[in-house]
């Protein structure tokens, strides 16, 4: 019986926790632009050749938040997607990759 009870409250709450998600598309859009900068980023200071120091030298932006960045543990501002595009000499759209 209580493994019963604890199985249907697991699914209540991984049912509540899924409405939510889906009720607030902006969150699910956010986390896909994150995870786009993310692997741009990556992309790109591995092409340059660059560490974290060398983009950190060449961006403004604190090797530290490069890194959170990267690994997708925070959402950079658009002042700080500035700062990295032009540290690597691209326009915002370029840095984007937007057609």
């Amino acid at each position: 019986m209580i493994s019963l009870f604890a199985s249907c409250h697991w699914n209540i709450k991984k049912s509540i926790k899924i409405l939510i998600h889906f009720r607030n598309p902006l969150k699910v859009k956010m986390a896909a632009i994150d995870r786009i900068i993310a692997e741009r980023l990556r992309q790109l200071r591995k092409s340059y050749g660059w560490s974290l120091s060398e983009a950190e030298r060449m961006t403004g932006v604190s090797k530290s938040m490069l890194g959170q960045i990267e690994r997708g543990e925070s959402s950079p501002t658009l002042a700080t997607i500035e700062k990295i595009s032009v540290g690597f000499k691209l326009t915002l759209k370029d840095f984007l990759n937007l057609q």
